[in-house]
């Protein structure tokens, strides 16, 4: 018996799926909003905090990069201005 099989069958008898529709797997965010003794705010909190990280996991690196790279191509600029001295030459 393959899960349709299954499904069709508790959808016949009346059963209620205890997770979005039947054939879905549980999501995080219901499991966190059925099982923490905080109630459903806490798997919001989470999804915000998750979306977060991705915003900034993308952001950060570029961001340090272009600092990085404004600070090579400023001292390239100092070094081909660089004044070797008054009694040397060249």
């Amino acid at each position: 018996m393959n899960n349709n099989n299954i499904a069709s069958l508790a959808r016949e008898a009346g059963a209620t799926p205890p997770f979005g529709s039947f054939g879905e797997g549980p999501s995080v965010g219901s499991l966190w909003e059925c099982y923490s003794p905080l109630g459903a705010g806490v798997g919001n909190i989470i999804k915000i905090l998750f979306n977060l990280a991705d915003v900034l996991s993308i952001i950060l690196p570029v961001l340090l990069s272009i600092a990085f790279m404004t600070i090579i191509e400023r001292k390239q600029l100092a070094a081909h201005q660089r004044r070797v001295g008054p009694n040397t030459v060249g």
